[in-house]
Formats: C-alpha cells, structure tokens, sequence
C-alpha cells in the first residue's frame, strides 16, 4: 500500500514537471498530469486518489482563488474512479476512453470555444495525453501486478 501511493506521488511529480516543461517547449501544455490521475484510479482507491487530485490541483492552480477549472480537474478523475467498473471492456481500453474522454470533458465544461479556435492543439493534447495515459497503465500494472502476485504466494 505504502508503495503504491509513493509510486502514485512520483507519476504525478513527473508527470507535473513533463507538464510545465512542455508549456516551455511546445507553447501548449498537454494534461498529463490529468492523464496520471486518470490512470492512477485503475490502481489506487479514493483517498490516495483524492489527496493526489487535491496536491496537484494546488501545484498546477493558476489563479488565486479556487476555480472552476480546479473544481474540474479534481472531480475528473473521481468520476472516472467511481464508474469505470460499469464498462465491460479491458481495464487498458477503459483508461485510454477515460484519459480521452476526461480531456474532452476539461475542454467543454472550461471553454468549450478551444475546439473551435485552437482545434490541432486540443486534438493534439487528446492525443498525446491518451498516449502518456496509456504507457503509465502499463507501467502501473507491471508493477502493481507483481506487487499483488508477490503478496498472494
């Protein structure tokens, strides 16, 4: 347990500064971070999943107060923990639908206008973010599986 959640604080520690390094690079910022957390609710329960939302949340606030986007960017990724057990596909193909539907879902309900305006970035960052989102799935169930197998025999 207590490596699954020092695990989950280095992927969002990475993935945090993959984020603010790409805005520097790229002049856009993929959710990676989003994609982390998304992926780290296949693997962990509320409360790690929560404090992560909640750190990274602080970290990434842009504004001085609390927001809607936070608001958002918290609640996604508690959504998807909560009703990812209703689809009945591969836990892989549910996470990447997930990173990509919770992307989409930040767009729409922040400023809906950036499908229009900036439409090869947020397709772009739907794309990029799926990807990130997937690799760490498999990193994490790599890992955790491993973990798990160790701890029944």
């Amino acid at each position: 347990m207590v490596l699954k959640v020092l695990t989950g604080g280095l992927a969002v520690l990475l993935a945090l500064t993959l984020q603010i390094k790409a805005q520097s690079v790229l002049g856009w910022s993929p959710e990676l971070v989003l994609a982390t957390l998304i992926a780290l609710a296949c693997f962990s329960g509320a409360v790690p999943l929560l404090v992560a939302a909640i750190v990274s949340s602080w970290v990434l606030n842009w504004q001085p107060h609390l927001s809607w986007e936070l608001f958002v960017f918290t609640a996604l990724p508690l959504i998807f923990l909560f009703s990812k057990r209703h689809f009945p596909l591969q836990m892989w193909l549910v996470n990447a639908l997930g990173v990509a539907a919770s992307v989409i879902a930040f767009y729409s309900l922040v400023d809906y206008s950036l499908f229009f305006t900036h439409t090869k970035i947020v397709w772009s960052d739907i794309v990029v973010s799926t990807a990130y989102g997937s690799l760490l799935f498999q990193v994490f169930h790599a890992a955790y599986g491993r973990l798990d197998a160790e701890r029944l025999s």
